[in-house]
């Protein structure tokens, strides 16, 4: 039985109870014992004075499932869920994240990335420019200094990059057999936020204050249209932004196939 129904089967339960103590408190079966039917009055009337209370708090207070927004938990608990998403993704990937560091901390690789290519998914991945200065505020925001922000995530991340790269120049006779497209931008924009989307499922995430990336609160809002729409129009944007300040690396398979590379 779904939460809210329950809720309302409570407080059915406990207005009858409280009905039927009251009605057992008038009749007063015992008269003798007034103090005994006081109580058992005022305690009919708690029930009574309570019960409406509950229903009508448990029916109007916000349901986030209904909303079609789910809280999941920290980026760090859904990483292998997410990881699957990208593994079973047919059409588009778009990832908007500080460094993407996380995209390749579990079972997501620069092979699978190109193996998603080869069956012609349309790939988007955004990360904050290694040599941007609003580097320092995140730094910031984490408690910790620039140098430590680059060494943990910014550094090892360049190495995927960097083997991505090096795959994509291997198969530079296949482009013709390689129907999908990758952009890797790079934007300057102090991020506090987080963006997943594959197909049809979109997870938004948010960067809080004196925490690691990677403990950052998540949601799903897959259900919710309007949700899933102003969050696509927001990736859209950033793509065709001057908040892009490098596409670090361009590849368009296909017919007319185009590679480009900062690496």
């Amino acid at each position: 039985m779904p939460t809210k129904k329950w809720h309302i089967l409570i407080s059915a339960i406990i207005l009858l109870i409280g009905i039927i103590l009251l009605s057992l408190a008038e009749r007063k079966i015992n008269p003798e014992i007034s103090v005994a039917w006081t109580a058992l009055r005022d305690i009919g009337l708690a029930f009574l004075v309570g019960a409406v209370p509950y229903a009508l708090f448990e029916w109007i207070k916000p349901d986030s499932s209904r909303n079609g927004v789910q809280y999941l938990g920290s980026k760090r608990e859904i990483a292998s869920n997410l990881d699957g998403q990208i593994s079973g993704a047919k059409k588009r990937i778009d990832v908007v994240g500080l460094s993407l560091n996380d995209l390749f901390s579990g079972s997501v690789t620069p092979s699978l990335i190109v193996d998603k290519l080869r069956h012609g998914c349309h790939i988007r991945l955004f990360a904050l420019d290694p040599a941007s200065s609003v580097l320092d505020l995140r730094a910031a925001d984490e408690g910790i200094s620039p140098q430590e922000l680059r060494q943990s995530i910014l550094n090892a991340v360049d190495k995927k990059w960097r083997e991505l790269s090096q795959l994509l120049k291997k198969s530079s006779r296949d482009y013709q057999h390689i129907s999908g497209r990758l952009d890797l931008l790079f934007y300057e924009s102090l991020p506090y936020f987080t963006l997943f989307r594959t197909d049809e499922v979109m997870v938004f995430g948010l960067y809080n204050r004196n925490a690691a990336c990677n403990t950052s609160i998540a949601f799903d809002v897959s259900t919710n249209e309007e949700l899933f729409r102003k969050f696509e129009e927001d990736i859209d944007f950033l793509a065709g932004s001057s908040l892009i300040k490098c596409k670090a690396i361009h590849f368009r398979g296909g017919s007319g196939a185009v590679y480009r590379t900062i690496y």
